[in-house]
């Protein structure tokens, strides 16, 4: 019994010519009538910065060796790390970089008018 299978695109598949809105039609009926998400609320200015309120996190800190990726535990302390460093370097003396890695809470808020 000979079986041959129809490589010949079906209608949609050749007809797939994105309409005004960019959707062809292989797109999903679903995904092509849902409309864009885009609105504009209100137009406002915001600022950004550290935060440095009384009940901010603190800093911490850390240090990452850039040979083997190991690291030291974080830390309020920013001179643990230093000393992590060294007892990393006394077993592993062919690491000569490191990263240090600070993590500090920062803020955002609109500005009012």
């Amino acid at each position: 019994m000979d079986v041959t299978e129809d490589t010949t695109p079906s209608t949609d598949q050749r007809d797939a010519a994105p309409d005004s809105r960019g959707v062809d039609a292989n797109t999903p009926r679903r995904a092509r009538n849902t409309p864009p998400l885009r609105s504009v609320i209100k137009l406002v200015d915001w600022t950004v910065e550290p935060d440095r309120e009384p009940d901010a996190k603190p800093y911490t800190y850390a240090m990452e060796c850039d040979v083997c990726c190991e690291g030291s535990p974080r830390s309020t302390d920013p001179q643990s790390g230093c000393v992590w460093i060294l007892g990393h370097v006394k077993t592993n003396p062919s690491h000569h970089s490191y990263t240090e890695i600070i993590k500090r809470g920062w803020r955002a808020w609109m500005e009012q008018p």
